[in-house]
């Protein structure tokens, strides 16, 4: 009996071979059930479309932060540094515009950024990019290295 006999017999590992583990194929990959569409079939209008993202998202966890009609335009996990503190939050970027952060296990929403006309983002690195509101700076780490894709997104609704 190893250390791991009473983890290996929880209900979630259900049907696993423990004994042929490294040597079976690994299973087919399935899409998450809570993700957010990445793309979706162009259908035949820009409204149709839009009622299309708008009927997918509301099958999402994500729906219940939402505004009616308010569509999703990236989202993602990003570390928010405060001081000394970390946390790692569900960042969604809305078309209102707006930035919500969430726990993502707790499921509850933890505050927004402010959307006003100073607010500007500011790439840092491949991970790191701040966004600055007046009076304060939000320190945020995308951990998928994608802040470029951050700050170009919440770019496009800044005016020129």
């Amino acid at each position: 009996m190893d250390d791991y006999d009473e983890l290996k017999s929880h209900a979630f590992f259900a049907g696993i071979d423990w004994q042929q583990l490294r040597t079976a194929p690994a299973p087919p990959l399935v899409a998450s059930p809570n993700a957010v569409p990445q793309t979706i079939s162009q259908p035949q209008s820009a409204q149709s479309e839009r009622e299309q993202k708008l009927e997918e998202q509301s099958k999402t966890p994500w729906a219940k932060f939402l505004v009616p009609g308010e569509l999703i335009i990236h989202m993602g996990l990003v570390v928010k540094r405060v001081g000394f503190s970390s946390k790692t939050r569900q960042l969604i970027l809305t078309d209102t515009p707006r930035l919500l952060y969430i726990d993502a296990v707790k499921m509850v929403q933890k505050g927004e950024i402010l959307w006003n006309a100073a607010l500007r983002p500011e790439l840092k690195s491949d991970r790191l990019f701040y966004i600055h509101v007046p009076g304060r700076t939000y320190n945020l780490e995308d951990i998928s290295l994608g802040a470029a894709r951050w700050v170009e997104a919440i770019n496009k609704f800044i005016p020129k």
